[in-house]
């Protein structure tokens, strides 16, 4: 039998990498929850897990970016209050008490003396940053990664019949446009997202960040991606 997780994501590029994970975690039944902004999360768990938490086992993952400004320690204080919520809305007196994994410093979890309930949350770590001067870490730091491996690049221009080396692409993409648009006076590229879009428009394909994920997922090698996405996947087995 998979063990079943309930997955709440801050957007629609978690998804997409999600789906693409699936092939290498067979064991696990993977739901997704876009909570449309990290604000919405809490509101989120108490929908989806409050009237679950006495009836059966409860799996979850959060996945949280890390914004200017904000530390492990809020962003795992946060859900800690959420979910001392939805313990109290189902009269169940737990604290949780999270711990990092021992090898992943990004990753909390915690799992419940009492119930048969475990939790983690998976924060985009600051070594994500494709960039250091980012102001934030995400998910699409590690999807930018791949799109920036020569290999990758070559695929993408290929299926949009761009007739460009790929690093000729990167190159573009990373050093002459950006460098451009400051010499106009444009304020410099200051997260994933920005790169993530003027990659898409110099291969003309005019959509989304999401979109844009699920196209450089496809086909992914899967030595490749379990080398990118190992955090996430680490995520996922410590809640076995």
């Amino acid at each position: 039998m998979k063990i079943e997780i309930h997955i709440f994501a801050e957007g629609q590029t978690e998804r997409k990498v999600i789906d693409k994970l699936r092939t290498l975690l067979p064991n696990y039944s993977l739901n997704v929850v876009e909570c449309g902004g990290k604000t919405n999360i809490n509101r989120q768990l108490q929908q989806k897990l409050r009237f679950s938490l006495n009836l059966q086992p409860v799996r979850a993952l959060i996945l949280r970016d890390l914004d200017d400004g904000e530390t492990y320690e809020r962003i795992v204080q946060s859900v800690r209050d959420g979910m001392i919520q939805v313990f109290r809305k189902s009269n169940i007196n737990e604290v949780p008490q999270f711990a990092p994994l021992p090898l992943y410093k990004n990753i909390y979890a915690w799992k419940s003396a009492s119930l048969n309930f475990h939790i983690a949350v998976h924060i985009a770590d600051n070594d994500y940053r494709w960039d250091t001067s980012f102001t934030k870490s995400t998910i699409d730091d590690l999807v930018l990664r791949l799109a920036f491996d020569p290999n990758v690049a070559n695929i993408l221009a290929q299926r949009q019949n761009v007739n460009v080396n790929g690093q000729v692409i990167i190159q573009k993409v990373t050093q002459e446009i950006p460098a451009l648009l400051q010499k106009n006076g444009f304020p410099p590229l200051s997260e994933a997202k920005d790169y993530v879009r003027l990659y898409a428009a110099v291969l003309r394909m005019h959509t989304s960040p999401p979109v844009f994920a699920e196209t450089v997922l496809a086909d992914m090698d899967d030595s490749l991606l379990q080398q990118n996405f190992a955090s996430i996947i680490a995520a996922i087995e410590a809640l076995q």
